[in-house]
């Protein structure tokens, strides 16, 4: 259903920095609409956390454009990007 792209390096969110050399992102793109993904940051895709938190990037920005875009924590930690594309 899904395939995937294997990121390295780091990324920068602002307030926290993820060390993603010891951690992979691994991005899972829908086969029936490649405009929806899901950005796995640094968790088993295999062995999800179940998420305690979601929040819509909209309500953070307030004029946002663009895709949906839902941000995913678990314990205060950002686990993964939801995209669904317009």
């Amino acid at each position: 259903m899904f395939g995937e792209v294997y990121i390295a390096g780091g990324i920068d969110l602002g307030y926290q920095f993820l060390d993603m050399k010891k951690k992979k992102m691994i991005l899972k793109v829908s086969e029936n609409d490649p405009a929806v993904g899901y950005l796995y940051l640094g968790n088993d895709p295999e062995k999800p956390k179940k998420v305690d938190k979601t929040v819509w990037l909209s309500d953070l920005i307030g004029k946002y454009t663009g895709p949906s875009i839902y941000l995913d924590f678990k314990d205060g930690e950002l686990m993964g990007i939801e995209i669904l594309g317009d």
